[in-house]
């Protein structure tokens, strides 16, 4: 569902986005690559991947980029530089009228959001700051903002957190933006990068965390991550099974003039329906593409 700040459904587009791939403005040959890699989306960056000699190539090759696509599959975000910089202007200009499906913000802030047009393309807000992450509320109300997006290097560095194999150390952000984005109606945020990208065992243990604190998508810095990631963020046969018998038990409880039943020993009421219809409309989005 379109989230009610959302009054045009253009964010739509990203509900059922499980992986983010991030790719240079200014390569062609990985834009080539990123667009053909089964990323559900695609960041082009003119931010952290460019140097500040190369800002201005970089929007125009992400320009020609964005002009010379073929299909609406995957979905096409540009990062731009951050809001307070000499060059955010710039991007915005070029991305409002690039076709671009939406925009990534860096270090999105309630203050700094305040610097772009209410109307316009639906935004991502990469929250990545302290200042974002206690304020993330406010960032997630935002009239433009349809999608959360953790950054852990910055955020990591900022607090002073250390790297663990369990993920703990982001447990709190994580939280902490899940909450926010069920509050404000927008969809399950976007995970951080798993920065190894030869290491798909941990790639994969870290999808799994993030989808059991409610993370939906994650992004990913190299176009080997995304197999991965879609597959964990995929419901399996299984969890479609199941929610279908979920859903099936409860409507003929309903039909017998109750609202609880009980499916293999184990009680069956509204809030775990709610959660089986959400696991079969996403598997039936998935699967109609």
């Amino acid at each position: 569902m379109a989230p009610e700040n959302d009054p045009y459904g253009a964010s739509r587009v990203f509900d059922f986005v499980r992986s983010v791939l991030f790719v240079p403005a200014n390569d062609e040959r990985k834009l080539v690559r990123a667009f053909d890699s089964g990323a559900d989306a695609v960041i082009l960056d003119l931010e952290d991947a460019i140097a500040p000699a190369e800002k201005e190539s970089a929007r125009n090759s992400a320009r020609t980029a964005l002009a010379g696509r073929t299909s609406t599959a995957p979905v096409a975000l540009v990062r731009i530089n951050g809001l307070d910089t000499a060059w955010a202007q710039a991007d915005l200009a070029m991305v409002e009228g690039s076709g671009a499906d939406g925009i990534g913000v860096p270090k999105a802030e309630g203050a700094s959001l305040s610097r772009i047009p209410i109307g316009g393309l639906p935004v991502i807000a990469i929250i990545e700051t302290a200042t974002g992450l206690q304020g993330v509320r406010e960032v997630a109300t935002h009239p433009r903002v349809c999608a959360l997006l953790l950054g852990g290097a910055d955020l990591s560095t900022e607090l002073g957190l250390e790297y663990r194999a369990d993920g703990q150390e982001l447990l709190y952000a994580r939280s902490h933006v899940v909450m926010a984005s069920a509050a404000a109606g927008l969809r399950s945020p976007i995970d951080v990068v798993h920065l190894n990208i030869r290491a798909d065992d941990a790639l994969r243990a870290e999808t799994l965390l993030a989808r059991s604190l409610g993370m939906g998508a994650k992004a990913c810095i190299h176009p080997g991550q995304v197999t991965v990631v879609n597959e964990v963020l995929t419901p399996s046969a299984a969890e479609v099974a199941s929610a279908t018998d979920v859903v099936a038990v409860y409507a003929a409880a309903l039909a017998e003039g109750t609202a609880v039943a009980v499916l293999n020993g184990k009680m069956i009421d509204l809030p775990l329906v709610l959660k089986a219809e959400r696991t079969l409309s996403i598997a039936g989005a998935l699967k109609a593409r």
